[in-house]
């Protein structure tokens, strides 16, 4: 499950999708555990007990998918037709 998002980019990019949107799952990825980690910290504020594994887990998480980008023009697509 942590390399899906690698594989669906790489999926796209070869399948002609504009880079950009190919990247869609790490962007989802980094908000939904953004968000996550938001709530978890509302909570904390209000008095729930979370582990600190979890909020060190969840914030690990949410940097890792905030980190990956491809270089470049976010509209290129790949010529895979030229490299047959």
């Amino acid at each position: 499950p942590q390399t899906q998002a690698f594989q669906n980019a790489v999926k796209a990019i070869l399948a002609g999708i504009p880079v950009g949107h190919a990247m869609k799952d790490f962007n989802e990825r980094y908000a939904a555990l953004s968000t996550r980690q938001s709530q978890l910290l509302e909570d904390v504020g209000f008095g729930a007990q979370v582990s600190d594994k979890e909020l060190a887990t969840n914030w690990a998480w949410r940097n890792d998918a905030e980190g990956y980008v491809i270089i470049g023009d976010p509209a290129v697509r790949l010529r895979v037709a030229d490299l047959v």
